[in-house]
């Protein structure tokens, strides 16, 4: 993404969520790894503002998925600063994308043979409340199992192919950091006091399994003032990597 938005001539910036894979970049704190992350996000930026002054006026934010929630963490310290918002396939309603998830993975452990792992996590699935408890993290460790499980995020398997090219050794899934940033968040955005006002520009794939656009929309009145919507047709959980050119150009 980062080649083509130069092409087009935008400077381009990518925060790094720490890891404890990435030892190089910021210190994973597994003491308080949510609010870590969100303080290691504005850290990000008033480095990369400081860097880059004075020619980098306001700065678009663009978010994936569960990142929005550090996006809004983050905006009240940066609102005046931010120019617009552009949100990828966002769980606004995490605990419904969470279901989804582990539903594909139940069905994908039964279809594989996996009868008693599809059946374990089935269970845990009727157990399940909105916060994150000892049956959500262990779902999250059931659905693990099903190796087939990120195949259905996306449409284009051979962009797949590709994407995931990329994701090894100190990029690889961090799953363990994932749960524990999880665990961590709090069930309300307690910086938030009002709702975001900043242009924002919010995707969707058509057929997303995890955050389906028919889910999701149902919390977008809660957070945003008057946001635009797109549903992009034939994508899935990554539309801007499936439909990169139609979305910025």
């Amino acid at each position: 993404m980062g080649p083509y938005l130069q092409q087009l001539g935008h400077e381009t910036f990518f925060w790094n969520e720490p890891s404890v894979l990435r030892p190089g970049q910021d210190f994973f704190d597994s003491s308080s790894p949510f609010l870590g992350n969100v303080k290691s996000a504005e850290k990000f930026i008033y480095q990369t503002r400081k860097n880059h002054s004075p020619h980098l006026g306001k700065i678009t934010v663009m978010a994936h998925s569960f990142s929005v929630h550090y996006v809004y963490e983050i905006l009240t310290k940066f609102d005046t600063q931010i120019d617009e918002l552009i949100l990828f396939a966002p769980a606004f309603d995490i605990h419904t994308a969470d279901l989804n998830i582990f539903q594909l993975a139940a069905e994908g452990l039964k279809s594989q043979g996996v009868i008693e792992k599809s059946r374990q996590l089935t269970e845990a699935i009727s157990q399940l409340q909105d916060g994150f408890d000892d049956h959500k993290y262990n779902s999250f460790l059931l659905a693990a199992e099903y190796g087939s499980l990120f195949t259905h995020y996306w449409k284009n398997q051979e962009l797949m192919q590709r994407y995931f090219s990329f994701l090894g050794n100190e990029f690889s899934f961090d799953l363990t950091g994932m749960l524990q940033s999880r665990q961590a968040m709090p069930q309300t955005f307690t910086m938030l006091t009002r709702k975001i006002e900043i242009p924002t520009k919010i995707y969707f794939g058509s057929e997303d399994p995890v955050t389906k656009p028919s889910e999701q929309l149902k919390r977008v009145g809660d957070y945003f003032q008057d946001p635009e919507i797109i549903v992009l047709e034939n994508c899935r959980h990554f539309p801007h990597l499936e439909q990169m050119e139609e979305i910025f150009n």
